[in-house]
C-alpha cells in the first residue's frame, strides 16, 4: 500500500493506473480492492479523481465480493473508509 502511495504521491503512477472495482449491492457501493483504495487515500487522491469500474453483475467479480464479505463477517453494508 505505502509502494503503491509514494508513487502515485511522486507522480509515477496515476490514478488511472489504479483501477478500483466497485459493486453496487443493497444501495450501497462496495469496493472489492480495498488495498488499492486505500493507497488512494493515502496518497491523497480525492475519490473524484479514481478510476472506478462498476463490476456490478459481473459472475466473478459478484462472487469474490461474496467470498470477501463472508470471510470478514461482514454485510452488503460493507465497512466505512476513512
Amino acid at each position: 500500500i505505502d509502494d503503491v502511495a509514494g508513487a502515485l504521491r511522486s507522480g509515477a503512477l496515476s490514478p488511472k493506473d489504479v483501477p478500483i472495482d466497485v459493486i453496487a449491492r443493497g444501495g450501497n457501493s462496495l469496493i472489492l480492492n480495498t488495498r488499492s483504495s486505500q493507497a488512494l487515500i493515502r496518497a491523497g487522491i480525492p475519490r473524484s479523481s479514481w478510476n472506478v469500474i462498476d463490476r456490478t453483475g459481473q459472475a466473478a467479480y459478484e462472487a469474490r465480493l461474496t467470498g470477501q464479505l463472508t470471510r470478514n463477517g461482514l454485510t452488503s453494508y460493507g465497512t466505512e473508509l476513512p
